[in-house]
């Protein structure tokens, strides 16, 4: 009978956690001025990414503009704060971020977040334990993901004629 209670309480615990520590961004929808085609969407999400990732073609892994679906998989590179407050470089969060676009809205999704640690990492502090600091940062990256994906600037497409 221990064991079954020690069991039930185990999976809670997993489940608080699991819930606790986010590991993707769930479909959000970004609404743009009605205004803007699927093409005007896509072209400004595609300008969005080629200022934004050092290497915009080594990180796109699928673009079709007739689906409207960009998938992009980024690197994030994770510092900690140092005993003097310089920052050190702690590892890399990797993530794949999909956008599908549509007339005057476009749809982002974050998922496969994963942080490939540092081999000689410091502690932040000595009152966070290492879960502990992943976890408040796995958060802080997911809210600066969500801010900046959702608030890409959208432009109309300019014609030929300049």
């Amino acid at each position: 009978m221990k064991n079954v209670i020690a069991l039930l309480f185990s999976f809670v615990a997993f489940s608080a956690m699991a819930q606790s520590n986010p590991t993707e961004i769930p479909p959000t929808v970004v609404e743009v001025d009605s205004v803007f085609t699927k093409e005007d969407v896509y072209k400004s999400l595609k300008v969005y990414i080629a200022e934004s990732f050092k290497n915009a073609n080594a990180a796109i892994q699928m673009d079709d503009l007739d689906l409207g679906v960009i998938i992009v998989k980024g690197t994030y590179e994770n510092y900690m704060k140092g005993i003097f407050g310089e920052r050190n470089p702690a590892g890399f969060w990797h993530f794949t971020a999909k956008f599908e676009v549509k007339d005057g809205r476009y749809r982002y999704s974050v998922y496969d977040i994963y942080l490939e640690q540092a081999q000689a990492t410091t502690y932040p502090d000595k009152i966070y334990r290492w879960d502990d600091y992943r976890a408040n940062r796995l958060r802080e990256m997911i809210a600066e993901l969500q801010a900046t994906f959702g608030s890409i600037p959208v432009e109309a497409t300019e014609s030929e004629d300049w």
